[in-house]
């Protein structure tokens, strides 16, 4: 899941299909069902909190920062706090 504490533009491939990029609003919640893999790019990736099967993960950058980060079935616990 994602959670935006302000906006901030996306654009989000799940297993290998894009989804349509667009600006997200502080307060949205974004819920992905993902089997492999999940790759996201963020155009303020401070504002993005990320949560995988309920846990809570690392920032994936600072506010204002542009960032692309690919989330493998293999590798997420890396991601985790």
């Amino acid at each position: 899941m994602l959670t935006l504490t302000e906006p901030c533009w996306l654009s989000v491939s799940v297993d290998g299909t894009r989804s349509p990029s667009r600006t997200a609003g502080a307060g949205e919640r974004l819920e992905f069902a993902v089997r492999r893999s999940i790759t996201i790019r963020a155009g303020n990736a401070g504002a993005l909190s990320v949560t995988l099967n309920g846990k809570a993960c690392t920032r994936i950058g600072t506010p204002g920062q542009v960032v692309t980060a690919t989330i493998t079935a293999s590798d997420y616990g890396a991601f985790l706090r």
